[in-house]
């Protein structure tokens, strides 16, 4: 049983990039023993099945085509199917590409599940810079949390699978598109400032992700009645990550503003959602959000992640006290969780062969 190996087909599907790892895998590796990999460009295919064709032309016919793909894909997954929100591949069925591309077994999981995954890969020593120390319990549940684009959640429960074997299981979920709220008279007046360009309800991921970053900075500049910025005059057509900069280095007030309230929303929803599944066995921040403040948060300890993370009731504090809290800084977390999940399906079709 150890040493059985297959041929499998992981993937990583986003709205631009589909990044593809053809594997040797086994059920004791940490990592997949890699044969091929490619990045492909999703405009540029009509189908998820053309995309994963292009991929795999190069093997058809030979001993290393799979014999298991899993895809982690950027939307909601039911019963193994998924549409994607940013390219038009329609809905596709695990099932139905299993059959056309004469892959025996062909699982689709939410591109945050697979990230869910990758967490049980993570050396605790090695891939993460600690925020909170904590106590971690054994099989006590893990929460995972990222903004990114959108804002990721999952959580991780352990049960037992065999006698001798818990094994965790990752509850995926939209918490990103959970109705937004307010705090503070501050929190209030950002909200109804984003709600005036907002077509439709505004959501957690509208105002505390990647793309909220540009809404923050015009907020605290209107509200400062600043006319050019410091970040204005020395960077014209400046990103997102310099707003982020200029706030760390407090090189621009409004970016400091920026940067605060960004870090304070999210401190706030990270420790609901810590609180919510008593996730004792830590929390995990990811993304390249999170890696790109990192040092800052680290080095800053008062700063206003932690400072909303654990503004709470005594009772519930120290509950919070005692969740680990870590920045995992391991690379491509959506290819590894989908390796991972590859080897339940290896181990699982192994015991039905015994």
């Amino acid at each position: 049983m150890e040493t059985r190996f297959e041929h499998v087909l992981i993937g990583d599907i986003g709205g631009t990039n589909a990044r593809f790892q053809l594997a040797k895998v086994t059920l004791l590796q940490s990592e997949p023993e890699i044969i091929h990999s490619e990045n492909l460009r999703t405009q540029e295919f009509t189908t998820i099945d053309d995309c994963i064709r292009a991929f795999l032309k190069p093997y058809v016919g030979t001993p290393q085509y799979p014999k298991i793909a899993c895809l982690g894909v950027a939307g909601p997954v039911d019963n193994n199917s998924a549409k994607m929100g940013n390219i038009d591949w329609g809905r596709f069925y695990g099932d139905e590409l299993s059959k056309t591309l004469g892959i025996p077994v062909f699982k689709i999981i939410n591109d945050f599940e697979a990230i869910g995954y990758a967490i049980l890969k993570v050396d605790i020593k090695n891939d993460v810079i600690v925020l909170n120390q904590g106590q971690a319990r054994e099989n006590a549940p893990i929460t995972v949390y990222g903004p990114g684009t959108g804002l990721g959640y999952c959580n991780l429960i352990s049960t037992p699978f065999k006698k001798d074997e818990n094994r965790y299981y990752v509850l995926p979920g939209e918490g990103g598109h959970v109705v937004a709220y307010a705090y503070t008279e501050l929190e209030f007046e950002y909200l109804q400032f984003v709600k005036k360009t907002w077509p439709t309800q505004v959501e957690f991921e509208n105002i505390q992700c990647g793309p909220a970053i540009p809404k923050l900075y015009e907020f605290f500049k209107n509200k400062r009645g600043v006319a050019k910025t410091k970040l204005e005059e020395e960077i014209p057509a400046f990103q997102s990550s310099d707003v982020l900069t200029y706030g760390m280095q407090q090189k621009c007030e409004v970016c400091v503003d920026a940067l605060d309230l960004f870090l304070a929303l999210n401190g706030r929803e990270a420790g609901n959602g810590a609180l919510r599944m008593l996730s004792r066995g830590g929390l995990y921040l990811v993304g390249n959000l999170f890696n790109y403040l990192g040092k800052y948060l680290s080095e800053n300890k008062d700063n206003a992640f932690i400072r909303t993370y654990f503004e709470r009731n005594n009772v519930v504090k120290e509950i919070l006290e005692n969740v680990p809290v870590f920045i995992v800084t391991k690379p491509e977390l959506g290819l590894l969780g989908a390796f991972v999940e590859s080897q339940r399906i290896l181990a699982d079709t192994t015991s039905e062969q015994a």
